[in-house]
């Protein structure tokens, strides 16, 4: 039995030797040199496929000089089983397959979650192959830990043969955490790493409160929030399925999330709503339980304001809302309603029979409702990137160089690499920086090319949707000093220009250095005070005032790409820097793209020197903001 793992190379799990009079030792060595022989992929293969043997025989000569030729004679053997696999994920597998394949490690997640669901572990040989110990169902939920960079893809493709509520109601509470840690991590989910925390806190501050200022509350409510809640609420109908605890729905959501807004994901915003729409989601199954009779089968939960999670201890803040109690009456049913929740939100409520008859209903601040019925199993529909979903694209740009730009972004700390995956980088989907990086260095023309769509896709943008859409920038900008570094031999005055509103220095290679709000002193004082850590050789004032304003997006992409353009340039050894930017994003490749890797085929006669001796050309391996492995290779046009 054997195991072939493309992307870890070749698993063997026992290899036998029969013949006539063999002598063990050196048959053994014989093998061995054999099995080294072998190659690392099977020709017609993805690279991301996992292919798993049942039994696979070749009779050669143990003589060493035939080495060479039985090691060929393997690798063909190899890719008539492999051109002859069964995929599981395509319907049941014959009992007499010589081997299964499966199109990634997303997939073969999910055919796993499948057959766990239906009880069909048992039944395939494979999973014993690829799952050894004494326990598959342990062995099934590590793998989940494992693999969880593959999570949300996965998920996926279970909300759409049904089968991801109930695989994740399944799990453990232990194993579901243990699996959302480790996809935050693999992703880059910085701001999601406190989630758990952050529901457990708003738990103390959930109470009952009348429809009435329930209704003055959403009025008030943020817009925006709001609308991003619903927006979340919608596309994650399987977070909110009942009988689920919050570590089960925090799995579904975050997986999910991945997949279907992946634009938001990473989010100040989202990582503000996903744990109010948890908590909303939990206290609301627990209440149906306890049977609190409900209004249209609605419940909707106050949250109080993140900026206050924290409450003094011993404190709950009580609204009375029935109506047909008054006086002490009413305050003292108001008390006795009051909801507390432990860890696995259990509900301690009074044994009043008559509560029942006192509580109108729950609501929320935002106003948003959590509708909890049959339909919420069923997946949102055209939500998520196809290419997550198991499609494969081939894509033929003039612009490849454009996904140079991802080492530039890595080396400038605008996004983790997989060495400190939870550092905070952009909230920016790095696909839609490298769709504005195109265009504002490489020229409109960008927008024609095939790859203007793929970006789109991959960042889960409609087509004519712009880049960058629901960014919030920051408002003001102060240089990291060491981006200075590569331009301290400049030792022209840097320049410095104000008005009533903004504060603003240049740097003599064209970028901005400083761009921040006027403050009361004046502007010489606040220059004194911004500028004090930087190493300036001059300031002088421009001659010329500020020009009119703009959006804080626009000056934010100012800031970026203006630097960009030069730091590149610079790399380069070139003067002129949009030049040298298209120069390099108009090296023509072949883009190779599914849910794991994104692979970019060039030229290697077409690569300019500078390119290579700059390092723009290194594979920048597993990005997590991007959710996939980038690499990049050259001279192989039929790889």
């Amino acid at each position: 039995l054997m195991s072939y793992v493309n992307l870890s190379g070749i698993n063997i799990r026992r290899a036998a030797v029969r013949g006539v009079q063999l002598d063990g030792i050196a048959a053994r060595r014989s093998t061995e040199l054999l099995l080294s022989k072998m190659p690392d992929n099977v020709p017609g293969m993805s690279a991301t496929a996992v292919l798993c043997v049942r039994e696979m025989s070749v009779h050669v000569q143990s003589r060493a000089r035939d080495v060479k030729s039985g090691s060929s004679m393997l690798g063909a053997e190899m890719e008539r089983i492999a051109r002859q696999a069964v995929r599981p994920a395509h319907g049941p597998v014959p009992p007499n397959a010589e081997a299964v394949v499966f199109a990634d490690r997303a997939e073969l997640l999910s055919c796993l979650a499948r057959d766990y669901v239906r009880h069909l572990l048992l039944q395939g040989w494979w999973w014993r192959v690829l799952l050894p110990g004494p326990s598959l169902v342990t062995a099934a939920m590590q793998l989940w830990v494992d693999e969880a960079a593959h999570v949300p893809s996965a998920l996926l493709r279970l909300a759409r043969t049904q089968d991801a509520v109930a695989f994740v109601r399944s799990m453990g509470e232990a194993e579901a955490r243990a699996v959302v840690q480790a996809m935050v991590c693999a992703h880059g989910l910085a701001l999601l790493t406190e989630d758990t925390k952050i529901a457990l806190q708003l738990q103390s501050n959930i109470q009952l409160i009348s429809p009435a200022l329930a209704k003055a509350q959403a009025e008030n409510a943020n817009t925006a929030q709001r609308t991003l809640e619903l927006k979340i609420h919608a596309a994650l109908p399987e977070a909110w399925a009942p009988g689920l605890n919050l570590a089960q729905r925090r799995l579904l959501a975050v997986g999910l999330s991945l997949a279907r807004l992946s634009g938001l994901v990473r989010g100040a915003a989202f990582a503000q709503a996903l744990p109010v729409l948890l908590t909303q989601a939990c206290t609301q199954a627990v209440l149906i339980e306890q049977g609190v009779p409900l209004v249209a089968n609605r419940i909707i939960v106050e949250e109080s304001p993140l900026s206050n999670l924290l409450p003094i201890a011993g404190e709950r803040k009580i609204v009375h809302s029935p109506e047909n109690v008054i006086g002490a009456d009413r305050q003292r049913v108001a008390k006795s309603a009051s909801i507390s929740l432990d860890s696995s939100f259990a509900l301690a409520l009074p044994p009043d029979e008559a509560l029942a008859s006192v509580i109108p209903r729950v609501a929320l601040r935002t106003g948003s409702v959590l509708e909890m019925n049959a339909a919420s199993e069923k997946p949102a529909t055209n939500l998520a990137s196809s290419l997550l979903d198991g499609k494969y694209q081939v894509v033929e740009t003039a612009y490849g160089g454009v996904f140079f730009l991802c080492n530039a972004a890595l080396a400038l700390a605008l996004y983790a690499d997989f060495t400190r995956p939870l550092d905070r980088g952009l909230e920016l989907s790095i696909w839609d920086f490298l769709a504005l990086a195109a265009v504002d260095l490489g020229g409109p023309v960008v927008r024609h090319d095939p790859l203007w769509a793929l970006l789109a896709e991959l960042g889960g943008r409609k087509p004519g949707a712009r880049p960058g859409a629901g960014f919030e920038p920051p408002h003001e900008w102060h240089i990291p000093e060491d981006w200075l570094l590569p331009f301290a031999s400049d030792t022209g005055d840097w320049i410095w220009v104000a008005d009533a509103t903004r504060l603003v220095v240049r740097h003599p290679a064209g970028f901005v250095v400083l761009d921040v709000r006027r403050t009361e002193i004046t502007a010489e004082e606040q220059l004194g005070v911004e500028l004090a850590s930087y190493a300036l050789p001059g300031l002088r004032q421009a001659a010329r005032g500020l020009r009119s304003p703009v959006t804080p997006f626009a000056r934010w992409r100012g800031w970026l790409m203006l630097y960009l353009g030069r730091r590149v340039a610079r790399a380069l050894g070139d003067t002129r820097w949009r030049r040298a930017c298209r120069q390099l994003l108009s090296l023509p490749g072949r883009i190779e793209c599914d849910a794991e890797r994104l692979t970019v085929h060039f030229s290697l006669e077409q690569l300019p020197v500078m390119v290579r001796i700059a390092g723009l050309d290194r594979d920048p391996g597993w990005i997590p903001a991007a959710g996939r492995d980038v690499r990049f290779y050259f001279g192989c046009d039929d790889a």
